[in-house]
């Protein structure tokens, strides 16, 4: 962590190297199995990510056997009746973004090599 961190800032490295510490061994006493941290620039060190803890994992509670998890597949369609036509799909030519503007332009196959 010292490489990253210029000398200045090493008191507050050290500050929360301590504090880190104290985290880690917190997260271990309530049965947390990753703690994920990164040192920044000035040696301020951020915890990014924390597994759940054992209560946690307890507290959360398994979705049923009977739980639609898509239910989106079975709806049925909407009945729009005479409005049905509305909603039709419409295929139509797109317009080209750039005006046919080649015409006269000569072919490159009918250019001559240069000399």
């Amino acid at each position: 962590m010292h490489a990253h961190v210029p000398p200045v800032f090493w008191p507050v490295l050290w500050l929360y190297i301590l504090r880190l510490w104290i985290t880690l061994y917190e997260a271990a006493l309530e049965g947390r199995e990753t703690v994920l941290y990164t040192v920044g620039r000035t040696g301020i060190i951020y915890v990014t990510h924390m597994a759940d803890s054992e209560a946690e994992r307890r507290a959360r509670c398994l979705l049923g056997e009977d739980f639609d998890r898509t239910p989106w597949t079975r709806l049925l369609p909407l009945d729009l009746g005479e409005l049905a036509a509305l909603f039709q799909p419409q295929f139509r030519e797109t317009p080209s973004l750039h005006p046919a503007c080649t015409a006269n332009t000569p072919s490159l196959h009918h250019l001559a090599a240069p000399p």
